[in-house]
């Protein structure tokens, strides 16, 4: 019987019979039944015996007995399913040396970041591509997390208490924040002369403007922005104080920290990427890079390192 298998398929078109149909009788093999094999391949019992049909008839010979109770891999199916098995492990090792080659190391990556961002998380991105040149990325603002997932984000840095639906990734840590000044006007800022710059009444009791409420209070003058880009360039202009992450204010030279580290448990850095990249061997480079060197700056995420010159608002 064997011989009939080996000599119907050298009949037949080698396209009408590929690894996937080796893998449906893999599949009812192991699963004892079609219906089994159809759950366990994600496809409808209707299409899966449709498929069955087609393989027998490239084939020229049955290879199950249908039964009451199901379908049976007659000798013809098992000497079948011996042959395939035996390609599985290599079929597979071929496709993870594959995957992880450096040649497949090319094209984009969609990569969604806070709307205020560090020259800490660019410096990573820099590095990566220097390693792969070949790679280029599209930037995108990651304001609300939820909106990831609709928008075909590869992978993405947010601030969260939890990975949104559809997401795979890691916490970071805690984002520390604290209140910010140009660094020249540090003096105008500790004789109390400098207005605050807080978020606009619509952002007022999201997480950021409920930790901006324990600084505002304390200044007779407030100015306020309704983009964190616009308030950040205001504080690097001088204009006032104002409420940056640690991350990102402690990485910019011209800027120094004048309060304590404030937290809120909703405001968690995450690092995700879409579940379905998984076996990307691309995108899953990349994040186990931002990966690695985010948790090695976890400190200054957190806002752990010392910069302050005065606690002036905490007091």
């Amino acid at each position: 019987m064997g011989d009939r298998v080996d000599s119907a398929i050298s009949l037949v078109d080698r396209n009408d019979v590929n690894w996937e149909g080796l893998k449906i009788c893999l599949a009812i093999s192991r699963a004892g039944s079609l219906s089994g094999a159809a759950q366990k391949m994600g496809v409808s019992h209707t299409t899966l015996q449709r498929r069955v049909d087609s393989l027998e008839r490239a084939l020229g010979v049955s290879l199950f007995r249908r039964k009451s109770t199901g379908y049976e891999l007659n000798s013809a199916g098992l000497r079948l399913v011996e042959a395939a098995a035996g390609m599985e492990p290599l079929l597979t090792e071929a496709l993870k040396d594959i995957g992880s080659s450096d040649e497949n190391m090319s094209g984009s990556i969609r990569f969604f970041v806070p709307e205020v961002s560090s020259k800490m998380l660019f410096n990573y991105i820099r590095e990566f591509q220097a390693q792969y040149p070949q790679i280029f990325f599209r930037f995108e603002k990651a304001h609300d997390p939820n909106a990831i997932t609709s928008r075909d984000a590869d992978v993405a840095v947010v601030l969260t208490n939890e990975a949104p639906m559809g997401q795979r990734g890691v916490p970071i840590g805690p984002v520390g924040f604290a209140a910010y000044v140009r660094r020249d006007f540090r003096d105008l800022a500790l004789k109390g002369s400098l207005p605050w710059l807080g978020v606009t009444d619509d952002l007022s009791h999201s997480a950021i403007g409920k930790l901006e409420n324990q600084f505002s209070q304390q200044f007779s003058v407030v100015n306020r922005c309704g983009e964190f880009i616009l308030r950040g360039h205001a504080i690097q202009s001088g204009l006032g104080v104002g409420l940056l992450a640690c991350g990102v204010g402690e990485h910019d030279p011209s800027l120094i920290r004048i309060s304590k580290v404030v937290v809120d448990p909703r405001l968690t850095l995450w690092l995700l990427h879409r579940k379905e990249l998984v076996g990307n061997h691309r995108v899953m480079t990349f994040f186990r890079h931002m990966k690695l060197r985010l948790i090695e700056d976890r400190d200054g995420i957190e806002g752990n390192t010392v910069q302050s010159v005065s606690d002036i608002i905490a007091q």
